[in-house]
C-alpha cells in the first residue's frame, strides 16, 4: 500500500537542484508559460477585432456573417475551459496533496514558477515514473479544449489561410516576393490574420500530439485496467516513497555502524533518525521535516518467529500414569 504525500510533511530543500539540465527545463517552462498567454492574448484580440472590424482579410474564404460568431462562440468556449481549471487548480492547491499537484496542469505550473524547489520535487517524480504512461496522460489532459475550444475556428483559418498563401507569398521569374497587402486592407488586419496563422501552427503540433496520444492510449488503458489519472498519481505516489526511502538510508549510510537498530547504545540515534535529523552532536542538518515520519513512518514493532516446540518423547512409565 502506498500513502498520500502532502507537502507539509516533506522538506523541499532536499530536492534542491542546481543541474545545469534541470535550470534550462526550468527555463523552458517560462517560455511554455508565454506562449500559452501569447495564445491567450491572440483569442482576445481575434474576437474583439471579428466583433469591431467585422471581417479578418480582404476576401474571406468563408461569409463573415458565419465565420465571425463560430470564431466568438471558440474562444467564449476556450475561456470558459480556462476558468473551469482554474477553479479545479485551486480547490487541489487547497489540498495540498503533492501527486494531485503533480498531475493538475495549472497547479503543477503555479507551483514550479512560484517555488524551483517544487519544480525540482516534480521532476524527480517525473523521472521515475513511465514516460509511456505521462505523455499519454499528459498530452490526452487538454482534449476538451483541443476539440471544443479549437478545431472549429481552425478549420476556418485553415480554409483562410489556404486562400491567402498564393496571393501573400509569389515566386516570379525564380524571385520570392511578399506582398502584406495580401493580408489586409489595414495593419489591425494584418496583425489579425498573422495571430490567425500563429494559432494555427500551435493547434496542428497539438492536433498531431493529441492523435499520437489516442492510439497510444489503448494498449495502455489494457495494461493498467483502470483509470488513468488514478494510475499517474499512484506511480507518483510510490515514487515519492522511494525518493524518501533513498534519503532516510543515505543517513543511516553516513552513520556507518553507529546506526545500528539492534545496539542499545545507539537507540537514540536511531530514534533521531526516524525523526528525521542527524544527531550527531555537532548539526541539525535534516533531511526530512520534523513532523513527516512521525506521520508516515510510525515507531516499528520487531515481530519474531516462535520456535517450534521439541517433539516430546514419552516413556512407558509416563503413560501408565496418563491412564
Amino acid at each position: 500500500m502506498v500513502s498520500d504525500h502532502r507537502f507539509d510533511h516533506l522538506n523541499l530543500d532536499d530536492f534542491h537542484n542546481t543541474s545545469l539540465t534541470i535550470r534550462f527545463k526550468y527555463l523552458f517552462l517560462f517560455i511554455s508559460v508565454f506562449k500559452s498567454f501569447a495564445v491567450y492574448i491572440a483569442d482576445l484580440w481575434t474576437a474583439v477585432s471579428l466583433l469591431v472590424i467585422g471581417q479578418t482579410t480582404v476576401t474571406p474564404a468563408i461569409p463573415t456573417d458565419v465565420s465571425k460568431w463560430i470564431f466568438f462562440g471558440c474562444i467564449i468556449v476556450s475561456f470558459l475551459l480556462l476558468f473551469w481549471d482554474m477553479i479545479k487548480a485551486r480547490r487541489i492547491l487547497k489540498t495540498k496533496d503533492i501527486s494531485y499537484n503533480f498531475t493538475c496542469g495549472i497547479a503543477n505550473t503555479y507551483l514550479s514558477i512560484k517555488d524551483y524547489r517544487c519544480y525540482c520535487l516534480f521532476q524527480s517524480i517525473e523521472r521515475g515514473i513511465e514516460s509511456y504512461a505521462f505523455f499519454v496522460f499528459t498530452t490526452l489532459r487538454g482534449w476538451k479544449r483541443l476539440l471544443l475550444a479549437e478545431a472549429p475556428r481552425q478549420v476556418i483559418n485553415i480554409v483562410t489561410l489556404e486562400a491567402l498563401v498564393p496571393e501573400w507569398f509569389k515566386i516570379h521569374n525564380g524571385e520570392l516576393t511578399i506582398n502584406n497587402q495580401a493580408l489586409g486592407d489595414s495593419w489591425t488586419q494584418q496583425i489579425l490574420t498573422g495571430t490567425m496563422a500563429f494559432s494555427t501552427i500551435i493547434f496542428a503540433m497539438s492536433f498531431i500530439l493529441v492523435c499520437a496520444a489516442a492510439v497510444l492510449y489503448v494498449p495502455l488503458i489494457c495494461h493498467i485496467r483502470g483509470n488513468l489519472k488514478e494510475y499517474v498519481c499512484h506511480k507518483a505516489d510510490k515514487r515519492i516513497d522511494d525518493i524518501l526511502h533513498k534519503q532516510r538510508m543515505k543517513v543511516l549510510y553516513r552513520k556507518g555502524p553507529q546506526a545500528n537498530p539492534f545496539d542499545e547504545t545507539s537507540s537514540t540515534l536511531v530514534y533521531s533518525l526516524e525523526k528525521g535529523y542527524m544527531n550527531d552532536g555537532a548539526s541539525d542538518q535534516h533531511l526530512l521535516s520534523k513532523d513527516y515520519n512521525d506521520y508516515y513512518y510510525p515507531k516499528p514493532s520487531y515481530s519474531y518467529q516462535q520456535r517450534p516446540l521439541s517433539r516430546q518423547t514419552y516413556t512407558p512409565q509416563l503413560s501408565q500414569n496418563l491412564s
